[in-house]
């Protein structure tokens, strides 16, 4: 019998041996290696759908001489130009400058013409824009007091609109209020420079919330930078609403921009500002958008140009985390605002375009529009 050492037979198992050994080399290096979490992309960049769209507009007072015109025409009256076009988007904001309620007493010593409030009747013509959201956060949110507040979020709540920025107390106004869209989740925060102001010595009612007292989140930097910081860990996006700055001035100060810059830097995507009455410049920086001051949207300032004039913001987030903003101007005409038209169009594209070239941001005008990183 023949020595399997030196037989054909060996050659045979020997040559088998070697090829199972390529083959098994061959496909160590080409299977798929482990997903390390460093490797794993950003979860929006995975998130199926479209991108999210938001539509913004500045103050929005349902009082004084804007609620004698809804008892006159009827709810729907003060958005009846643009309920349309608000309504035509993802999710639609808004900062709501007066309460809606029949309780409260009016803050002592504070001049009766810029004390607030509105039927709660009014409420129904906010859903029929389409909007949201609003902020609280303003010099006007506790001009009836406590009770007022508190009848103002619940009464929104009713229609389906979550508010941001107030609360029973501190913790519930500085929460952020996430809303979600095909995946997409916006983080809303909001807050005002004008919570610690008083009317009165005797009864020193400022509109800040505490531990144990009803208010709005006050302009804190350090309270801020922490709210932006966690609710980056809760949301996609983060939106900062700021009711800040001066009244009448047509650019923030340069401590505005510093601050909105903190903000961006902690993880803000978006600033919307209001409180100055007039419109103001839009600045992009690192990407994100600071909207200083939408101005007016529904007000009875009929004294001026400016009072009169606003600016409608459209941004969408996109899904590559990018941002696309872009601005058209709206004009107030008897507290109901429509779009503008015409040379008068043209002059405040032409200003909305200067303001932003002041703040070093690069704008162009698309027909009605002024367009930011399209």
């Amino acid at each position: 019998m023949r020595s399997l050492e030196s037989s054909p037979l060996r050659r045979l198992l020997l040559l088998a041996l070697v090829l199972a050994a390529l083959t098994a080399g061959i496909w160590y290096h080409l299977r798929p290696g482990p997903v390390l979490e460093a490797d794993r992309p950003a979860v929006v960049h995975e998130q199926p759908g479209r991108d999210v769209r938001l539509n913004a507009v500045g103050d929005i007072m349902l009082g004084r001489h804007v609620g004698t015109l809804i008892s006159r025409n009827g709810v729907a009256y003060p958005f009846g130009k643009l309920a349309g076009p608000m309504a035509d988007a993802d999710f639609t904001f808004a900062n709501l400058e007066s309460p809606l309620s029949q309780r409260g007493t009016p803050l002592e010593g504070k001049p009766v013409e810029v004390v607030f409030r509105a039927d709660p009747g009014a409420i129904d013509c906010l859903p029929m824009a389409g909007i949201d959201i609003v902020s609280l956060a303003n010099n006007h949110t506790v001009d009836y007091d406590s009770p007022a507040l508190l009848d103002t979020i619940e009464f929104l709540k009713q229609v389906g609109i979550r508010s941001v920025g107030a609360g029973i107390d501190i913790q519930q106004a500085r929460q952020p209020v996430v809303l979600e869209k095909d995946g997409l989740k916006l983080a809303f925060l909001a807050y005002t420079d004008l919570a610690d102001i008083y009317f009165s010595d005797r009864d020193r009612r400022a509109p800040r919330a505490t531990a144990k007292r009803p208010g709005v989140a006050p302009l804190d930097e350090k309270m801020m930078l922490e709210d932006v910081a966690r609710a980056r860990t809760l949301a996609d996006r983060v939106v900062v609403s700021l009711h800040w700055g001066t009244e009448y001035q047509g650019m923030p100060s340069s401590g505005q921009q510093v601050l909105a810059h903190r903000l961006v830097d902690a993880g803000a995507d978006l600033i919307i500002g209001h409180h100055p009455h007039w419109f103001q410049g839009v600045e992009v920086y690192k990407g994100r958008v600071i909207a200083y001051s939408l101005g007016n949207f529904v007000m009875d300032q009929n004294w001026s140009n400016e009072t009169r004039e606003g600016l409608f913001l459209q941004v969408d987030f996109m899904r590559d985390g990018t941002l696309k903003a872009r601005v058209r101007p709206v004009f107030i005409n008897n507290s109901q605002p429509q779009w503008v038209e015409g040379e008068h169009q043209q002059r405040l594209l032409n200003r909305v375009v200067a303001f932003s070239s002041r703040l070093n941001t690069r704008a162009a005008v698309d027909k009605e529009w002024v367009e930011y990183g399209r």
